[in-house]
């Protein structure tokens, strides 16, 4: 099943890459002409679609890993029609942004249910790679005759507001518990505390911020850490964070994100390696991150349980 799990999301990032070419040469005074679709959908109406399904699948795994995910079906013709109305109050820019949130956490929920979950596997898989494909034809032809080079500044602006907008939660999140919880083991399985999960994403925030300067210094060698080597540095900065203080461990929550953002900004390309060292250190590990700090800081939220018919 492990197989099926990493195939399933090489489709979702090939779909997700195929997206993001397309999108990187839209001009972005088409983005409103309703001619993508022959229902006279435009580039930002179709963004924003995909949005409102990729949140909507997020909440789902959030509801097959709670166990109280529910088979209940709705109107999909409706709810599309609905949402082509809420879309046309943003701007492009907005749209943007908000597709890449809901991809975070659409991986981040992902990343935590079973794969042989049949709810979950479906979910995954229908509201993205498999939605993905199916409006990619008509999107790419659109750019195609109306696009013009590639220019990743509208994507990059998106990505740095998706990462704003999940640290902005994670850290309001952990500034509203209380203090004497901070260092309580017990967020995740395997006993990890407020203070210890902060010094794991404060050191892959650093460890993203190294790999920006090697990128841009040309001596850029490896790729994203295998599971192996994930597991045995999230086991060393864990035993790094026993022996720290929670002073010295905010400070660095602080300003390993800081130096991930600069480092992030200063890269000339937006490549398909630092966009992925960029997300998994950023949006997508926060919404990782708070899977688990929500229930256990006290702010759970019941997922909806709707299904698509």
């Amino acid at each position: 099943m492990l197989e099926e799990r990493e195939r399933l999301s090489e489709r979702e990032a090939e779909g997700w890459r195929r997206l993001s070419n397309a999108v990187d040469r839209l001009r972005p005074e088409d983005a409103e002409r309703p001619d993508v679709t022959p229902d006279g959908w435009s580039v930002r109406d179709l963004l924003w679609h995909l949005r409102i399904w990729t949140e909507e699948a997020a909440t789902q795994l959030a509801a097959v890993r709670s166990g109280t995910y529910r088979e209940l079906g709705w109107e999909t013709d409706e709810i599309n029609a609905v949402a082509l109305v809420e879309g046309r109050r943003f701007a492009l820019p907005q749209v943007l942004a908000a597709l890449e949130r809901s991809r975070a956490r659409l991986l981040a929920g992902w990343s935590s249910v079973d794969e042989r979950s049949a709810p979950g596997v479906e979910w995954f898989d229908e509201s993205g790679a498999e939605h993905y494909e199916e409006h990619l034809p008509e999107l790419e032809a659109f750019v195609d005759g109306a696009g013009h080079g590639p220019d990743d500044s509208l994507r990059r602006a998106a990505k740095e507001a998706a990462e704003q907008g999940a640290w902005t939660d994670i850290n309001a999140l952990i500034d509203a518990a209380p203090f004497e919880r901070l260092e309580l083991p017990g967020v995740t399985p395997a006993g990890w505390s407020v203070k210890d999960t902060m010094w794991h994403v404060a050191r892959w925030c650093e460890d993203a911020a190294d790999g920006f300067e090697r990128m841009r210094a040309g001596t850029f060698e490896g790729e994203w850490e295998d599971d192996q080597e994930t597991e045995a540095l999230n086991q060393t900065w864990f035993e790094e964070s026993q022996e720290l203080d929670l002073a010295t461990v905010r400070a660095a929550w602080f300003d390993q994100r800081s130096a991930m953002l600069r480092g992030f900004a200063a890269m000339p390309q937006l490549t398909s390696t630092a966009e992925e060292w960029f997300d998994e250190s950023g949006a997508i590990h926060y919404e990782k991150h708070l899977i688990d700090l929500r229930p256990w800081l006290g702010d759970e939220v019941a997922p909806a349980t709707r299904s698509r018919a």
